[in-house]
């Protein structure tokens, strides 16, 4: 029941008035209010409530289930007891609902959410190359190097860690592009090849507003992973791997929730080091490539 009882003083007088506390759990000290809360049904959780007690004598505020035999909610609150001697019952018809509420959310969750995300298709390399070459400890004058564009299969994988907020990892087939003499040093012709991996690892946000075309931009981190150096006219080439900044552009356009395509542009700003020897004498050259990175292909959600 949801009445607190009268109580008497040591002569007989009431101690305090009859209060009934209802659902909302504001104390109500008219009758009549209480009684109209009552009538209305207040604290209704699975629609099959009774007044067992209704017609003995007694008016309660808060009626009881006849299915499921729960006790009001604010005595579930205070920790499964009644707050005047009443018996212990269980919230059997709260608790089956509140879980299967959250059961059904997450299940919906689940099928809904594609967090994953692939990019596939190939990618032109289009690098803006420069070197400042050292022969002996002496730099060449206008001597610098040529590397021709190439293209590559790109593979790019990602998450989304919220509808516009996501992370990937791009990375493609090792190109082997060659290298030539520029400038002053063109004569040299090939100077030698280069097998090499071009990765990037970007976080982007993505505007979610436009339907099925998703535009996004992104920014992180280029990696220049170096696999095989090959000499011509400069021996024991070796060229070092690099790091540097990339940002990115690009857009989805979906033509289902999972199945797509897309076009991706990446801008990076990558140096590096190569060394050998020419003609016997010690070579080093800082070497310059800043790529442009232009890809499109399928994208698929999963």
């Amino acid at each position: 029941m949801c009445r607190l009882r009268h109580q008497t003083g040591r002569h007989g007088t009431p101690a305090r008035q009859d209060r009934r506390l209802p659902a909302s759990g504001r104390l109500i000290a008219d009758p009549a209010e209480a009684s109209n809360r009552r009538d209305e049904g207040e604290h209704r959780p699975c629609g099959k409530w009774r007044n067992p007690l209704h017609g003995a004598g007694f008016r309660p505020i808060l009626p009881q289930c006849d299915s499921c035999t729960s006790r009001p909610l604010f005595a579930t609150l205070r920790g499964g007891r009644e707050s005047r001697g009443g018996s212990v019952l269980t919230g059997k018809c709260l608790t089956l609902a509140v879980a299967v509420g959250l059961s059904a959310g997450v299940a919906s969750a689940r099928a809904d959410d594609k967090n994953f995300f692939v990019h596939i298709g190939p990618a032109g390399l289009f690098l803006n190359e420069g070197a400042h070459i050292s022969l002996n400890g002496s730099i060449v004058p206008k001597g610098t190097i040529e590397i021709n564009d190439h293209a590559t299969l790109g593979v790019e994988v990602g998450y989304y860690f919220s509808p516009n907020w996501a992370v990937s990892f791009t990375g493609g087939f090792p190109p082997s592009p060659t290298i030539k003499g520029a400038g002053s040093v063109q004569s040299l012709g090939t100077l030698g090849t280069i097998v090499y991996g071009p990765t990037a690892l970007t976080g982007h946000y993505h505007l979610t507003e436009l339907g099925a075309f998703r535009p996004y931009v992104g920014a992180g981190a280029m990696f220049m992973l170096m696999f095989e150096n090959h000499s011509r006219a400069l021996k024991a080439m070796q060229t070092d791997a690099a790091v540097g900044a990339v940002a990115q552009v690009g857009a989805d356009y979906m033509f289902t929730e999972q199945l797509g395509a897309y076009l991706d542009v990446k801008k990076a700003y990558l140096h590096t080091n190569t060394t050998g020897t020419l003609y016997g004498l010690p070579v080093s050259s800082k070497v310059q490539l800043d790529p442009l990175v232009i890809g499109g292909g399928l994208a698929y959600r999963f």
